[in-house]
């Protein structure tokens, strides 16, 4: 397989931990938010209310920005998880 190829395989498999990382907001059935969830509702929003806006938008560059601004969550969650490991030693 191309190397490019699986690098792109090794970051979906780890951009799934977007759907275990709960959000410090709460949904209308009372439970947490995940960041997955967070950024599909962000990008359904994104598709169905630029028609309304005034200024020409690229709605592939908005969909880019909003699925792509949650990625760090992926990062933060790996280094906090080995903070806590460290600090429970």
């Amino acid at each position: 397989m191309d190397a490019d190829f699986i690098q792109i395989l090794n970051f979906l498999h780890k951009a799934e931990g977007l759907k275990r990382e709960l959000r410090h907001s709460w949904l209308s059935d009372g439970r947490q938010e995940s960041v997955a969830e967070h950024s599909w509702r962000m990008s359904l929003m994104g598709i169905l209310l630029v028609p309304y806006i005034k200024q020409k938008i690229n709605i592939a560059h908005l969909l880019q920005m909003i699925i792509c601004h949650d990625l760090v969550e992926i990062e933060v969650v790996i280094q906090h998880n080995e903070a806590d490991i460290f600090y429970m030693v």
